[in-house]
């Protein structure tokens, strides 16, 4: 894995731990960790994985920009599902 791979790895899992600062452990064990848990252990392109509104919120928290490119309706989806319970 290349220097860029590794950063934004970094990144994207701070992004993670500023989720669960916010929405507390439980809230998060529902809404990010058990979805985001799920969604890795199906059968899935990366760039499918990463749309996901739990994935992309956490690359906003994390400031992390993986090499897919989303529209601003992903943007707009995640921090719906973020606030939203």
């Amino acid at each position: 894995m290349g220097n860029d791979a590794n950063l934004f790895t970094v990144k994207h899992e701070w992004g993670h731990t500023v989720q669960e600062a916010i929405l507390g452990p439980i809230f998060y064990s529902v809404k990010i960790a058990t979805p985001s848990l799920i969604s890795s252990h199906i059968k899935m392109n990366s760039k499918d994985y990463f749309s996901k509104p739990w994935e992309r919120s956490a690359e906003f928290f994390g400031n992390a920009r993986s090499s897919y490119s989303y529209s601003q309706f992903s943007d707009v989806n995640a921090a719906i599902y973020f606030v939203f319970p």
